[in-house]
């Protein structure tokens, strides 16, 4: 696979929890811990709009996540995804054009241990 797409990059966060490692619009490097589990975001609300479910124009440039250290979502562009890696290891990508640099981040939430929201 040469570059991932948006729809097979969302296929995988409602799957599993992952390390997405993207350069943020500043030019840093940032590693993410995100999903999209449904079973791991929380109940939509009405100040929330990432939550609820409605129709909306979808910018396919730019893709939320649930970033589970963060607790909340969080965006990045998909032309700046470097690599995605699932936690259970069942999943990995990386850019062939990219060498891997370490990028480093908060250790994972017992969240990812658990399976489950604290």
């Amino acid at each position: 696979m040469t570059m991932i797409t948006r729809k097979e990059l969302v296929e995988v966060l409602q799957k599993h929890v992952c390390e997405v490692v993207f350069e943020k619009v500043n030019g840093e490097m940032r590693k993410m811990v995100c999903t999209l589990r449904a079973e791991d975001l929380p109940p939509p609300t009405k100040e929330d709009p990432l939550t609820t479910k409605k129709v909306r124009k979808i910018n396919e440039e730019v893709l939320p996540s649930w970033d589970v250290n963060k607790n909340g979502f969080r965006s990045f562009r998909m032309d700046k995804v470097k690599s995605v890696t699932s936690t259970d290891g069942s999943f990995n990508w990386q850019d062939p054009k990219w060498e891997y640099v370490d990028v480093q981040v908060p250790p994972p939430m017992e969240f990812i241990e658990e399976g489950k929201p604290k």
